[in-house]
């Protein structure tokens, strides 16, 4: 019986000390995970960026995706465009101006 008392306590001790080996390692990570750029949009966005759709112009639509937005601006004369901005720089990457047909 004895030897079973101290098969009990020695296996008590393991996972107790498999326990604290997981915490640690969790906490690790997780501060490795906030120094290699896993933090929030506010933290690391561009500040701040102005997009320059024209006058009278409005913004129909937006669909960001893959570290861009996609932007469908909509209007009268020469406003219809789409433009692609870099979610990181916030800077205008391409535009497409949408010409009525002739």
């Amino acid at each position: 019986m004895a030897w079973l008392k101290g098969l009990i306590i020695f296996m008590g001790v393991l996972i107790v000390l498999g326990l604290g080996v997981m915490a640690v390692t969790i906490a690790k990570r997780g501060g490795k995970m906030a120094e290699d750029g896993a933090r929030p949009a506010a933290a690391g966005g561009f500040g701040k960026a102005v997009l320059d759709i024209g006058a009278g112009c409005e913004i129909a639509k937006t669909h960001a995706d893959s570290g861009r937005l996609v932007v469908r601006v909509d209007g009268p004369g020469g406003c219809r465009k789409i433009l692609v901005v870099d979610l990181a720089t916030g800077a205008v990457s391409g535009q497409l101006d949408i010409a009525p047909a002739k």
